[in-house]
């Protein structure tokens, strides 16, 4: 298990037992790091001080550590939020030794999915909006600009959402934090105004395309950020039904909400045995209120069952007619056939985009967006560092200059190579015309054209024969 965990992490950022730290801070960042390769989020834990206030040991441990204490207020609350501790195990414990702090004791192992590398965006230790980042969102913010474009902005500059570091929640609670007396311009009202001023700069609305691709965006974001929430949760139950407790563990919070409507629906449902021959039984199974009912046929040699309302054939979901005859055949769990792959948590397993491509393609104009947004999200990582201090930001400044100088002397020598080989094709093509018009015995005498005839010095067009005749009838006349 520890194996596959590791998968796409290095030896240097696993954590192993007898690594040594500065700082209870240095630990909490490596540990981090390391939950972000694997696809977890993480928080502090328990610990113990000294007299002076300094930290003897600490646990860091994973964020689905633990299980959730029993509110009071449980009786009155209508929907319950989902559950996002599973008692995980995966633990990384440290003690002080001589002024280093030391890992006294790891566990990699998990108990509930990982997120895959397009979700790590929404893990919670992960997400954290820069210095520089803040200030960028600060000007926007004062200019009148609404928060989802501040962000979009932002996004497009790092190439995507997911490379931002933060999602659009945390800035709207960072706007929060920030406006305690005013108030601004809502996201409804600002988009508004942006599209009419798109539309009174270019009354041809030329931007359809770009707001069609940010739509899909926003739409994947939302996609991937209802899948993070189901594999890093599930529903909690109101009562430990066991057939629920399966579903809540296989199916997407969508459609749990929908078999859980069709599984209290069965309580209300009267059922009658219509006849029974060998492995197979009919039911009439009437819903509470209705005069019509509907037939359920069951087969007890492969647990297969069918009804006449057909809500299996048309929405993959099995009815509470069903679930009624199933229950009575003392099913705890929805048989394997009729849990269909799509409505499962698993659904997008194996489906995974690689954001590590390489940047060539067959549009020269591609490669060279797709490279100047990764030298955008790598130089605005460089800048929010550099930045923190004067020293640091020297050695950008000087680093920066020095690289420049080479890309500029890279970029001159391979002009001079595209030209030298420009030069050397055209060489080439005369060689080769010169060897086969003497093997030939002819000299190159340039593009024979077809000998003029009298009259043709003129740039009239030629009449046809319609023409012709017409000019014909006309001198008759």
């Amino acid at each position: 298990m520890e194996i596959a965990i590791h998968a796409n992490s290095t030896n240097e950022t696993v954590p192993r037992v007898g690594m040594e730290f500065n700082s209870e801070q240095d630990v909490y960042d490596f540990y981090n790091k390391y939950a972000k390769e694997v696809g977890f989020s993480i928080r502090r834990s328990k610990g113990h001080k000294d007299q002076y206030g300094h930290w003897v040991n600490r646990v860091f441990c994973c964020s689905c550590q633990g299980t959730r204490i029993k509110d009071k207020r449980d009786d009155d609350v209508k929907y319950y939020r989902p559950e996002t501790r599973f008692g995980c195990l995966a633990v990384l414990k440290v003690a002080r030794f001589n002024g280093k702090f030391q890992i006294t004791e790891f566990i990699a192992d998990h108990t509930h999915a990982l997120a895959s590398p397009s979700k790590h965006m929404f893990l919670r230790s992960q997400r954290t909006i820069n210095l520089a980042q803040a200030v960028e969102l600060e000007i926007a913010d004062r200019s009148g600009l609404a928060p989802k474009k501040s962000v979009g902005i932002l996004a497009r500059k790092v190439g995507g959402v997911e490379n931002l570091g933060f999602i659009p929640e945390d800035y709207n609670n960072y706007l929060r934090t920030k406006r305690t007396k005013e108030m601004k311009v809502g996201d409804t009202s600002g988009v508004l105004e942006y599209l009419q001023n798109m539309q009174h700069d270019d009354p041809k609305f030329s931007y359809a395309i770009q707001d069609f691709e940010r739509l899909l965006a926003d739409r994947r974001y939302e996609e991937l950020k209802a899948d993070y929430k189901d594999n890093q949760s599930k529903p909690s139950l109101p009562y430990p039904i066991e057939i629920l407790k399966h579903v809540a563990d296989i199916y997407t919070s969508t459609i749990f909400k929908i078999f859980s409507k069709e599984l209290w629906l069965t309580w209300d449902c009267e059922m009658h045995i219509i006849q029974s021959t060998g492995t197979i039984t009919s039911y009439k199974v009437i819903p509470s209120g209705k005069l019509h009912h509907h037939t359920v046929i069951f087969d007890s040699s492969n647990s297969t069952v069918s009804c006449s309302c057909k809500k299996f054939e048309f929405a993959s979901i099995l009815c509470a007619h069903a679930l009624k005859v199933l229950s009575f055949q003392n099913f705890k769990r929805v048989p394997n056939q009729y849990i269909l792959k799509r409505w499962t948590k698993e659904a997008k397993i194996g489906v995974t985009l690689n954001s590590s491509l390489s940047t060539r393609s067959n549009d020269p104009k591609v490669d060279v967006g797709t490279r100047y947004k990764s030298l955008l999200r790598w130089y605005s990582h460089l800048a929010a560092r550099a930045a923190m201090s004067e020293q640091s930001f020297e050695i950008a400044m000087g680093d920066g200059e020095k690289t420049l100088s080479k890309v500029e002397a890279t970029l001159k020598q391979l002009s001079i190579e595209e030209s030298l080989n420009k030069c050397g094709e055209e060489k080439i093509f005369q060689v080769d015309a010169r060897e086969q018009n003497e093997n030939n015995g002819k000299k190159v005498q340039g593009i024979k054209c077809k000998p003029k005839r009298k009259g043709d010095g003129s740039s009239i067009r030629p009449k046809n024969a319609l023409e012709k005749a017409t000019r014909k009838g006309k001198t008759s006349k």
